[in-house]
């Protein structure tokens, strides 16, 4: 990491993808009582979301995975 902030490397780096997708997938369940979810993608996509903003943006979890159940 340099003066302009950590890579998005080292961003992904901070974030367990099989740890994030369990998360989801528990939060999913018991909001539609459903496995039919690509959970993994969901944590990659909100790891994405974090890299995206350089490691600046404050995302909830638990919100960003209710946001797509809502979809």
């Amino acid at each position: 990491s340099g003066r302009g902030g950590p890579t998005d490397e080292e961003i992904r780096g901070q974030f367990d993808l099989d740890e994030l997708a369990e998360a989801a997938s528990n939060i999913w369940r018991g909001m539609l009582l459903t496995d039919d979810a690509d959970t993994r993608g969901m944590a990659k996509a909100y790891v994405d979301a974090i890299v995206a903003g350089k490691g600046k943006k404050k995302i909830d979890f638990t919100e960003f995975i209710r946001g797509k159940a809502k979809k």
